[in-house]
Order: structure tokens, then sequence, then C-alpha cells
């Protein structure tokens, strides 16, 4: 669907310009969650390797992954459904991210209206990062 085209590309302001191309046609509705599913399983699946070669490649697809996430195409919990559970725990450990402190710190995540970061990881299919 252009994900290659865009980790081909040159330059990172070519990139960042297809990812967004991508990101507004998903918006638009003339590509759907079904079609970043199969345009992003291979490249979730085999991340790691691609970073060698394009570094900027995590960050590309993060940046459509969310896109499509905060449009509701994708669930949050894709990339684990896409990359297993296994992996995403790795990744996570190697980045120290801790997602219940940084989910507890943000202003916007209120207890009073939300339930506990561990819970809400649990609720949005991330359960094995609670």
């Amino acid at each position: 669907i252009g994900l290659e085209k865009a980790f081909d590309a040159l330059n990172e302001r070519d990139q960042l310009a297809l990812v967004d191309l991508l990101s507004s046609l998903a918006a638009r509705g003339v590509l759907g969650g079904d079609d970043l599913k199969e345009g992003t399983a291979a490249l979730l699946e085999g991340l790691e390797d691609i970073a060698l070669d394009i570094p900027s490649a995590p960050r590309l697809l993060g940046r459509l992954l969310g896109a499509a996430a905060a449009g509701g195409l994708l669930g949050l919990d894709w990339p684990a459904e896409a990359g297993g559970d296994d992996r995403l725990q790795q990744l996570v450990a190697e980045s120290k991210l801790d997602l219940q402190q940084l989910l507890a710190s943000d202003p916007e995540f209120d207890p009073a209206d939300l339930p506990p970061p561990a819970e809400f990881l649990r609720q949005q299919g991330l359960g094995v990062l609670a």
C-alpha cells in the first residue's frame, strides 16, 4: 500500500509526506482497516531487520499506526496482534518504558474518569503490558 515506497524514499521529508498521504487516505475511507492490517503486518513482524537498513522505519510505521488508531481504523492492540504479545513485551522492556507510570503521570488521564492504568491497558487489549 505504499509503505515500502515511504521506507525507500531518499529523504525524511518524502518519507513523512508518503506516510501522511496514507494516513489521509485512511481517514477519508479510501483505505480501510483491513488494508492497513494487510500492509503493516509483515512490516511489524520484520521491523527490527528493516530498521537496520532504514532507521526511521519504526517512527514512520508508528506515525501511521497512531493515525489509524486515532481515526478508529485500527485498535491499539493491532501491533501486539500482528507481532505477538511476546515481541511487544520485549520491545517495551527494551525501551524501558513504564506504561502504567506514563499513564498515571498524564494530566489527561484522570483517575476519576478512567480506570486505573493497568485496567485501562487491559481494556485496550494491551493487558500483556499491564
